[in-house]
Parts: C-alpha cells; structure tokens; sequence
C-alpha cells in the first residue's frame, strides 16, 4: 500500500510539473550588452504580464533613496480634469490615475524626477511640432490655454503581484511626456514607509514614505 500510495503521489507531482510547465515555455534571449538569459513565455497574454512585471523587480531592482520636491507645488482643477503643476510644468491625471494623485501632490513623484528617469541629463523631451498647411506658421503643442510643458499620468494601480510588505508598497503607472504623442511609458515605482507596521490608506502612507525605486522598462503605443 505504500509503494502505491508513493507511486501515485509522484505521478500526481509529474502531471502538476507537466501542466505548469505545459502554460508557458523557456526562451533564451541576449541584452544589448551581450549577456544571454533565459525567460518564460507563457500562452496567455496576462500571465505574460505578471511574469514580465514581476521580473522587473526580481532582475533589475535597485533601491535607492530620492528627495521630495523642493519646489512650488500647486493642485488645479479644470473643467473637472486635475492637474499638479511644478513650478512650469503640469502633470495632469486620467480618472484611472486619481486615486493615487497624492503621490504626485505630496512630491514624492515629480517631473524632474521621471525627467531624470527617461534622460541622463534631464533633459525635457521635445513634442512633435505642427505646421499650418496655409501660411507655413509652426504650432505650439498645447492642451487649453496651457503651451508649456506637461507630463500626462493615465493610469495608477497597485497590482496585488506586486505587493511586498505594508512598509514598502509598489505601483505601475503609464506616463507620458510629450502631449500623449507616442504613447505611454510604463513605470514602476517603489514607496517605502518604515513607520507603519500594517496597510494603511494612501493618504497616511505617504506622509512619512519616500520614493526609493523608479524604473521605466518599457513603452505601449
């Protein structure tokens, strides 16, 4: 009986191996830098994305501690859409983006930090410029009246694949800095808060957080 009951358990472990391993299949791949690794490439489409998301922190996690925006920091609203504007530049908000406005409002996350983020040198990227067919006359991108520089946040979440400890939350955003033009770029972002000891709201979370980890991988169009 214990030969069987052995023999069974290890059959039931081969089928469970065979079925994991059977939603996805290993890949290797090569950096720009020449180093080869080997990823997962799973059939459906939203397992790929957690195991994508997942591995942004396990391979390229980096922590690092950065100042909060020492600036003018002002919150504006218009025709119902939310803006944080820093000094000259406005970040304005999606509705799948405001409940985690504060992130941006408390200056945990500014503009110079995801300019630093996408450019070495900070540098603020350049928005398509548009022709008038008629008289030649180049247009300023703007949205309203605003022509200066603007960062479009579309989405904020805290995925639940993500999430590590009360003390220290992450989330995904889709950012965009010139006008919406080429699309988003996805960012993940780490909070860490050494003085809660259980999940708390938002709200009393970043009072005493600090950003310590930043990291574009990728863009969707």
């Amino acid at each position: 009986m214990k030969t069987i009951l052995t023999s069974t358990i290890k059959i039931l472990f081969g089928l469970i191996l065979i079925a994991t391993s059977c939603s996805y299949k290993m890949t290797a791949i090569t950096d720009t830098n020449g180093k080869k690794d080997h990823v997962r490439v799973y059939k459906k489409i939203e397992d790929q994305d957690v195991y994508n998301e997942k591995s942004v922190f396990a391979r390229q996690y980096h922590p690092k501690t950065y100042s909060r925006y020492i600036g003018s920091i002002s919150l504006i609203t218009i025709d119902s859409f939310p803006y944080v504007q820093f000094d000259s530049v406005r970040v304005g908000f999606g509705k799948d983006a405001r409940k985690f406005i504060e992130i941006f409002s408390s200056g945990l996350l500014n503009s110079k930090i995801i300019y630093c983020t996408q450019d070495s040198l900070c540098r603020t990227p350049t928005a398509i410029q548009l022709t008038e067919v008629a008289s030649g006359k180049v247009i300023k991108p703007h949205i309203r009246d605003w022509y200066g520089d603007i960062i479009n946040v579309g989405l904020i979440e805290e995925p639940g694949h993500l999430k590590e400890s009360p003390q220290k939350r992450r989330f995904k955003l889709w950012i965009s800095t010139t006008y919406g033009e080429h699309g988003y770029s996805v960012y993940f972002i780490e909070l860490t808060n050494n003085k809660v000891d259980k999940y708390v709201d938002i709200h009393e979370f970043i009072k005493n957080a600090s950003l310590t980890f930043i990291i574009t991988p990728w863009s969707i169009i």
